[in-house]
């Protein structure tokens, strides 16, 4: 498939500058790949011509109206409660982050009380004696 087969709805809305449109006019005179994809532009627009607007009953706009403002009642949330939202995960975070801290300084801190010899225990001790 040709590359600029990707410009050719652009080319027949005429929304190319205007050096390219003419390059691809000329392209167009001899790639086959560009004239099928102009041809079935073509086709979509005829089918596109054919459709005609309908208005909608009024009856039906009033029930779409009153199902939309049912749901947007139903579901509202007042702004006040998104602000509280942020606020209160901010302060989650927060907080996460100093019992983090907390809990890092007692395990890494000079008294006997809270250290903890890490890696003492490998996979290697577990066989130690064992043939």
């Amino acid at each position: 498939k040709c590359k600029l087969s990707k410009k050719i709805n652009a080319f027949l809305d005429n929304e190319l500058p205007e050096k390219e449109m003419v390059f691809l006019r000329e392209h167009i005179k001899t790639c086959r790949d560009c004239q099928n994809e102009i041809r079935d532009y073509n086709i979509i627009n005829r089918f596109l011509g054919k459709y005609q607007d309908e208005d909608v009953p009024e009856y039906l706009n009033k029930k779409i109206l009153a199902e939309i403002k049912e749901k947007k009642d139903k579901f509202y949330i007042p702004r006040y409660s998104l602000k509280f939202t942020k606020w209160a995960l901010a302060a989650g975070v927060g907080a996460a982050f100093l019992i983090g801290a907390y809990i890092s300084n007692m395990m890494f801190s000079s008294s006997d009380q809270y250290r903890f010899d890490l890696g003492e225990d490998t996979l290697y001790s577990y066989f130690e004696g064992v043939e």
